[in-house]
């Protein structure tokens, strides 16, 4: 592979990229590229001597440092409205900076490209092992990589999962998670079922004790830990009682 020209095949993806995007977020990332370019970073408008996209990267390097420089490199033009590209210098590094001529309308369509969720895809199962593996590391706490939303579990057309709240995994626990109002899930090897208003509980839980492993949790140990059902019980009896003392 030449050092200074090489195809978009030796690009090579990670094999361990816990991201997927299709169908409807797809075609709106596709239309996005198509429409104003490259969002992702810093772009300014010299048009309108407004950011479109970077608002966040920009608060940062001025809170570290605010006698920051800007600098245009290239004066570049596309089909995209680009005229060149800069960059900031701070903090030790660079940080590229795309200059666009748009007008108003498109600047702000492009504003909301640049910051919709919707088109950015979503977390595969495969974040569990990346998240496990950074577990004992300060990666964790300092990019707050626990508050990932793990991807919902999709079980088979009339596959119910079990309750994690039962001792045998079935329907036998003392209060088995109603067959008609519950999200499904999984974590690892873990799948089951629980009822739709302990379910962030139950998510927040998890990530912490995995985050303080480092490893997945066994099925036994998460039924063991958690039991959110019976402390659920325990705080509304406690609540009553203080009510009617």
């Amino acid at each position: 592979m030449d050092e200074d020209k090489f195809s978009l095949a030796d690009l090579a993806p990670s094999d361990y990229n816990p991201r997927s995007i299709d169908g409807p977020s797809a075609e709106g990332l596709r239309n996005s590229m198509e429409l104003f370019g490259d969002i992702s970073g810093l772009t300014f408008n010299v048009r309108t001597k407004r950011l479109i996209a970077g608002h966040a990267r920009r608060r940062v390097i001025e809170q570290l440092k605010s006698d920051a420089v800007v600098r245009m490199q290239s004066k570049t033009t596309d089909k995209k409205g680009t005229i060149g590209y800069g960059c900031i210098e701070a903090l030790g590094t660079t940080w590229p900076v795309r200059f666009v001529d748009w007008d108003e309308t498109t600047e702000k369509a492009a504003n909301l490209a640049a910051n919709n969720p919707s088109i950015t895809g979503d977390f595969t199962a495969g974040v569990e092992d990346i998240l496990c593996e950074l577990g004992t590391t300060s990666f964790i706490d300092m990019l707050r990589l626990e508050e990932i939303e793990w991807p919902e579990y999709k079980p088979p057309p009339g596959d119910v999962p079990p309750d994690p709240f039962s001792k045998t995994g079935g329907d036998d626990g003392p209060n088995p998670t109603p067959l008609d109002d519950f999200v499904a899930f999984q974590f690892g090897e873990i799948k089951g079922r629980v009822s739709k208003d302990l379910y962030d509980d139950f998510r927040v839980v998890y990530n912490r004790l995995r985050v303080e492993k480092g490893t997945p949790l066994m099925d036994d140990t998460l039924r063991d830990m958690l039991h959110l059902e019976e402390h659920r019980a325990a705080e509304e009896a406690e609540e009553t009682t203080d009510e009617t003392a």
